[in-house]
């Protein structure tokens, strides 16, 4: 209806609503005279999107009508949602059309989607109030309760806060234009009064149908029969039924306009100076240009002939056995921020609801997604990371000097261990040692003392080498204790792996030599295998290829004591 009205009302060049809020609109081709002071829906849509960041609601359901005012606000819808990480858990579409054949059938198997997805407990509805109360009786049939985001068609219906049973259908959040309070307005409509000497048959037959109990009326007040004069009687009622919001926008609309021909008119206080035999397409452009001020709030029009102020987040609040608008937040368009009055919202439980494909991952976990960026499993952090809030999407590494087993939520400072000087097991070790070397020097002193002795002589400098091989042994032990340092680290591993090589090596070259000895009955294959029987040579080989092994290790992978800990800490 809004477009057909449009077209029609177009050949009267000039155009100002306060309601119509479709994309279509501001395509100056087909409505160039088309002005409104609500923001177009390509606004609205993205506001819908943030609200839903904001309490973290990423898995959504969204119902759309197949008109011109729901498919360009479910792609816009759809388009914003994704730059907020937000999926679509399911969309159905309506008929526009209410006298659609199998409309019931369609409300129902809607009704059977959001009852199918439990998780996506946030459900955004495009659609005319008509819709949602179908929708919303289906609901309360059902015993089922969600999130209900409402589109501006409907946020603001008033029969819809009176149906029966709207208390058990959930929260109801939605969208409504940015408005204010019009000075007088409220108490105008509480305190009706026909001034003396004026004619206003408008409020005389209000009145009289309001509070004469003789008269037939649906909206006859409860105290009526107590009236004495009808003309002298007011309440709330016109102040419940009537849309403040509406009406703010219509006066705005309305300042608009005589602001536009005061300007156009080049009016003062006291007169005006212009011709008032102009033509339409003048204070179009002068409405194009339009900057004013009213109750302290700028408005102006955009290149569209929209206004881009803003909306505020409404809440339906109970009350008694209906529900009440409250603004609970604010979107503003120039900046794109919301503000939400989280104090004004009393989830059920003290606790927000959730509406995700998963479970949020708990500390000491991680993210990996599927297939669709709202749905994943959680995995544990690994050995030295960590994840201290809930949902991280990767684990951190721990510090320096700290550390954490897989599914820590938190680093632990390193637990170092070591061999102190003045401990037992240091002292046992250390006199072991010294014994040890004692008896080192005690045979190698007795070797030298005995070097000509042919059981001696034939392996004196291979056993030295082999003892000056176990002294090194001995030796690293010793720089095994006491607090590690990087020196001290790379100290261990050299000297333990050179003096274990130089006495194995000796071990394996007088075995070598013995096992010849006893292959006598072999004459050839002892004289073939004599010629590999070079002591020294197998010693110095195996004993440089083992030194090799230790300098690249040294230089390309240095041990360092942090390294160290961090391996005995695992």
């Amino acid at each position: 209806m809004t477009f057909t009205c449009s077209v029609i009302i177009s050949l009267f060049s000039l155009q100002i609503s306060s309601t119509s809020s479709s994309p279509a609109l501001s395509d100056k081709s087909r409505y160039a005279s088309f002005f409104r002071v609500i923001p177009s829906d390509v606004h609205q849509t993205k506001a819908l999107a943030k609200f839903m960041k904001y309490f973290k609601w990423d898995w959504v359901g969204v119902v759309n009508l197949d008109d011109d005012y729901g498919k360009p606000a479910l792609e816009k819808f759809l388009n914003d949602s994704k730059e907020e990480n937000i999926c679509i858990a399911f969309q159905e579409e309506l008929p526009n059309y209410l006298g659609y054949t199998n409309i019931e059938q369609r409300i129902k198997e809607v009704a059977d989607k959001i009852q199918t997805f439990e998780n996506a407990t946030v459900v955004l509805l495009i659609v005319r109030p008509e819709h949602v109360k179908m929708i919303f009786q289906e609901m309360i049939k059902r015993n089922i309760t969600r999130i209900w985001i409402s589109s501006d068609a409907w946020s603001t219906t008033r029969y819809l806060m009176k149906m029966e049973g709207i208390n058990r259908v959930g929260e109801i959040f939605g969208l409504t234009f940015l408005t204010g309070n019009i000075p007088g307005f409220k108490d105008y409509l509480q305190n009706l009064t026909i001034p003396p000497g004026v004619k206003n048959d408008y409020i005389r037959e209000y009145k009289q149908i309001r509070f004469n109990c003789s008269q037939k009326s649906e909206h006859t007040s409860p105290s009526a029969c107590n009236v004495t004069d009808p003309q002298e009687q007011n309440d709330d009622y016109l102040l419940r039924a009537v849309d403040l919001t509406e009406a703010y926008g219509q006066r705005v609309a309305v300042y608009a306009l005589a602001h536009a021909i005061k300007k156009l008119l080049k009016c003062n206080d006291t007169a005006c100076s212009g011709d008032t035999d102009f033509l339409p397409w003048k204070l179009v452009d002068i409405l194009h240009l339009m900057n004013f001020t009213l109750d302290n709030q700028t408005y102006t029009f955009n290149e569209q002939g929209d206004f881009e102020n803003g909306y505020d987040l409404i809440r339906w609040k109970m009350i008694g056995n209906g529900r009440e608008l409250e603004v609970v937040g604010k979107f503003l368009i120039k900046n794109g921020s919301i503000n939400v009055y989280q104090d004004k919202i009393p989830w059920r439980n003290t606790t927000m609801p959730l509406s995700r494909c998963s479970e949020a991952c708990p500390p000491g976990t991680e993210k990996k997604k599927s297939s669709i960026s709202c749905c994943y499993s959680c995995t544990n952090c690994s050995e030295g990371f960590y994840s201290a809030d809930m949902d991280q999407t990767a684990c951190q590494p721990c510090p320096n000097d700290t550390w954490s087993l897989p599914g820590s939520s938190q680093c632990e400072v390193w637990k170092i261990w070591y061999l102190e000087w003045s401990a037992a097991h240091s002292i046992v070790v250390i006199i072991g040692t010294v014994i040890g070397i004692v008896l080192l020097v005690f045979s190698f002193i007795f070797f030298i003392r005995h070097r000509e002795n042919p059981l001696i002589k034939d392996f004196f400098i291979v056993s030295c080498l082999m003892k000056l091989g176990l002294l090194v042994s001995f030796g690293s032990v010793i720089v095994f204790l006491g607090r590690p340092t990087k020196y001290l680290c790379m100290a261990q591993q050299t000297m333990y792996a050179l003096g274990f090589t130089l006495c194995v090596s000796c071990i394996l070259a007088k075995a070598f030599n013995t096992f010849i000895a006893f292959i006598a009955s072999d004459p050839v294959r002892q004289r073939k295998l004599s010629r590999l029987d070079k002591p020294f040579v197998i010693i110095i080989f195996l004993t440089l290829v083992q030194a090799l092994i230790c300098i690249f290790w040294l230089v390309f992978d240095p041990l360092d004591a942090s390294d160290s800990l961090s391996k005995s800490q695992a």
